[in-house]
């Protein structure tokens, strides 16, 4: 969602949207004073990246709003310093300047004169591409969206990325999509039906670095070939959260953190969905943002944000903005720096102001120290069990949780949260304090509180058999996510784990395994690692390279009164499509032993190396049949 300028002096903006037509051509005539001013600046060939007083970027009239008044749709809304409208360049003054009459006349910052949108040079900026007036009409006669110059081009044909190209489709793009992999039936569906052109198995860089912006994957790597030639080309690269926000005035509820933010943004949704508020769910789980905005807009989007998306975020502001907690993780993706890594989560506070909110956890040491060094702009909610006065969301010593807002404070008992567990308390705190800053009322928060049933492959009890317990928590993808699993599980457990490890370091849960693992299954194409940190620690370990393998495994390890606990600690895109696959497999194998089938994998289960998988696709997030992106990491594991 877009910062809106505060005040009427920027008319170069204004200027560069209303009058794409009057562009020269290269050999037009230039006086001896502009051609001594070429060459000493950075053009600006169109308005992409025109940016005002720091502000997001102007793509056309639409987009410019004066003083939060209504959009500019034309000359004839604009007012500059409270003068009368500017119907023509005739009557349009800057700073006390002569009229401007036409490019000729027209100098931006005592510069020389702009004879052409080439010449136009704004701050050092960089180049951008031209647009046409916004009062173009929204579609042609056929009923179809005006398309026009502009080219937008997608990589990745999931969720996220078949959304943003049907918004940008709507908006008038040239719309071009690349997927190296295979793309799913249901969203080349959505293609064809909209004459969207795309390729798969490949990316044609010919159709490619001819954009005038890129539309990522958060899975593609910034090293991947592709995206560094549009880099090294000057090809604006943004997130499909990022294209979104351009075109919705919506609250946006934000939510990141290594661990707890697919709980707290299921349940701050769940809660708000009580309220009876015009909500929808977005970025890591639920539906494309972009493809809501476009086909299905709410009034409120609560959105989970992963390190990957955010990286690719630069004007899109969060309302609020909720932070559960940093650790290592990803650390692969930020070349083993990681700083790198907090920087990105840390770009969920970018563009706040004062009237907008920072949830944060409290107690993290990571986040205690970049607050302090940072001082973020928003108002700060910091939370935690403890019971001290600087916060926010707290737990009384008789076990009160008490939540502070404007509106005043919100007390429910601990006993009545559906979630048990010290983490699922966090997300309790965050998520009731984000939906009451939203606008949800008291009762249905705590209604909300109560029934919510928490988040499928989370800590998610399967079955019971031969007395031993079945958990599935596919979705724990980092170290952290593991360690409360381990802390949440009472009896003796049998852990599998492994997948596509991403920089973990396995001494960090390595007390917590010796004292609670009766024995360990390493699920994974490559185990090494696994041994090195846990060979002769525990009583047993053994190697699967299938789902039915694991649990069969598993099974033989297991004593009455065990748990078997399916908790990765890693990527799983070396075995499987993503983390809901793993889970769903580990659930379908579990339900078959209860059976007394002989528990197979699905088709190809344990044939997918790591390199087949990476040449498959690194840049689209392999989707899942539910419709949720991925967890290319990335997508959706707790990051």
């Amino acid at each position: 969602m877009y910062n809106h300028p505060s005040s009427l002096i920027h008319t170069p903006g204004y200027i560069a949207a209303g009058l794409q037509t009057l562009v020269l051509p290269p050999d037009t005539p230039r006086t001896a004073s502009a051609k001594r001013a070429e060459g000493k600046q950075v053009p600006v060939c169109s308005i992409d990246y025109l940016r005002l007083s720091k502000q997001a970027p102007v793509y056309s009239m639409n987009d410019l709003r004066l003083n939060r008044h209504a959009p500019v749709c034309s000359m004839n809304d604009l007012r500059l310093n409270k003068q009368a409208p500017v119907c023509s360049m005739n009557d349009l003054r800057l700073n006390k300047q002569a009229p401007v009459y036409s490019m000729n006349d027209l100098r931006l910052n005592r510069q020389a004169p702009v004879y052409s949108m080439n010449d136009l040079r704004l701050n050092k900026q960089a180049p951008v591409c031209l647009r046409p007036a916004c009062g173009e009409p929204d579609g042609s006669q056929d009923g179809l969206p005006t398309r026009h110059a502009s080219r937008i081009v997608v990589l990745g044909a999931g969720e996220s990325g078949v959304g943003a190209a049907v918004l940008a489709w709507t908006k008038g793009y040239d719309v071009f999509v690349s997927d190296c992999g295979t793309i799913a039936e249901k969203y080349k569906a959505m293609l064809l039906d909209r004459g969207i052109r795309f390729e798969e198995g490949h990316h044609t860089e010919a159709q490619i670095l001819n954009a005038d912006e890129i539309v990522k994957s958060p899975g593609i790597p910034d090293t991947a070939p592709i995206v560094r030639a549009a880099v090294e080309r000057g090809i604006p690269i943004l997130s499909e959260i990022e294209l979104a926000g351009r075109y919705t005035d919506a609250q946006m509820v934000c939510i990141t953190g290594s661990n707890g933010k697919t709980t707290t943004t299921s349940l701050t949704y769940h809660i708000l969905r009580e309220a009876g508020m015009d909500v929808g769910l977005a970025g890591n789980i639920g539906r494309s943002l972009a493809l809501q905005v476009a086909e299905d807009p709410h009034a409120c989007y609560v959105i989970e944000l992963s390190s990957f998306q955010l990286d690719n975020m630069y004007s899109f502001k969060a309302d609020i903005a909720v932070l559960m907690n940093i650790t290592p993780d990803h650390l692969n993706r930020y070349g083993g720096e990681m700083q790198r890594y907090v920087d990105a989560k840390l770009r969920i506070l970018q563009n706040q102001t004062r009237a907008d909110a920072f949830i944060y956890w409290a107690d993290d040491p990571i986040l205690r120290r970049e607050v302090a060094k940072h001082h973020p702009e928003a108002t700060c909610y910091p939370f935690s069990d403890a019971d001290r006065p600087e916060l926010k969301g707290r737990l009384t010593a008789d076990g009160q949780i008490c939540i502070e807002t404007p509106r005043g404070t919100l007390r429910i008992p601990r006993t009545a949260l559906a979630l048990r567990g010290t983490h699922n308390l966090y997300n309790a705190i965050a998520a009731a304090t984000a939906a009451r800053l939203a606008g949800a009322d008291d009762a249905s928060i705590r209604r909300g509180l109560e029934t919510f049933r928490g988040v499928e492959h989370r800590l998610e009890p399967v079955a019971r058999v031969a007395d031993v317990e079945y958990i599935n928590d596919s979705k724990a993808t980092n170290i952290d996510s593991c360690r409360y699993a381990l802390q949440s599980v009472e009896t003796p457990i049998v852990l599998i784990l492994g997948g596509t490890d991403k920089g973990n370091d396995y001494g960090e849960i390595e007390a917590m395994v010796r004292a609670k693992a009766r024995g360990l299954v390493f699920l994974g194409v490559d185990n090494r690692k696994l041994h090195a940190a846990f060979d002769g620690k525990v009583p047993a370990t053994c190697d699967a390279r299938s789902m039915a393998e694991a649990i069969a495994q598993a099974a033989r390890m297991a004593r009455p009164g065990d748990t078997v606990l399916l908790s990765p600690c890693c990527a799983s895109f070396d075995l499987f499509r993503n983390y809901e696959d793993r889970g769903e497999q580990f659930k379908q194998c579990v339900h078959a032993l209860a059976d007394g089938k002989e528990a197979r994998s699905a088709e190809g289960d344990g044939a997918r190396t790591l390199q087949a998988f990476r040449h498959e696709e690194g840049d689209v997030h392999p989707e899942s049949v539910s419709g949720r992106h991925s967890d290319l990491d990335h997508l959706h594991a707790p990051l």
